[in-house]
């Protein structure tokens, strides 16, 4: 019996040792990094357009109370989209920055994360003489994703979500965009 309760408070003591990155006063930071490169071919084979991005997603938090932190991120995102050379406009490059505030409840090493963004980018057509455009971007995502803790401050974090943008214009065109997202990333968590 003694050799039970001793195992018992030992699977305990460890248990609780996994999850101490999680309480109040702690501060965790980090980000994930994502690429994507696509091709369009067209169904009468006379063209083909291609599409290249790389987004950066850094950020930092504070666990305000114990499971539940707040913070701040960036999106920085650069893409290129070359047009077929059939096309009558040249190639399309974008950068963009977004101001991202969360907020993470974490039950056990599983968590949700609300996230809400509002930034700007700017577009240029190479080949014309127009001058760049510029988007306002306004968004939000909920996502969940587990905390592998690789010891007790670094923590592998995959993300599944949902988010939508609404973006605006110089032009006055506004157009929504919806999507799914898989993404993964690295937190370290520091202090106490």
């Amino acid at each position: 019996m003694k050799k039970i309760i001793g195992t018992l408070v030992l699977f305990i003591c460890l248990s609780s040792i996994g999850y101490c990155q999680f309480t109040k006063g702690r501060f965790m930071a980090g980000g994930s990094l994502s690429a994507t490169s696509s091709s369009y071919n067209y169904n009468d084979g006379s063209a083909t357009s291609k599409s290249n991005s790389v987004s950066f997603y850094p950020q930092v938090g504070y666990f305000m109370i114990n499971n539940f932190a707040a913070g701040v991120g960036l999106s920085l995102s650069r893409s290129h989209y070359k047009a077929p050379s059939a096309s009558p406009t040249g190639d399309v490059s974008s950068n963009s920055i977004n101001f991202s505030p969360f907020a993470r409840y974490y039950i056990h090493k599983f968590f949700g994360q609300a996230t809400f963004e509002r930034g700007t980018s700017k577009t240029k057509t190479e080949g014309t003489s127009g001058s760049p455009y510029h988007l306002k971007n306004t968004g939000w995502s909920l996502s969940a994703g587990y905390a592998f803790l690789l010891n007790n401050h670094v923590a592998i974090e995959p993300q599944v979500g949902y988010g939508i943008n609404y973006v605006d214009t110089s032009a006055g065109n506004n157009t929504t965009n919806g999507n799914l997202f898989l993404k993964a990333g690295i937190q370290v968590y520091i202090g106490r």
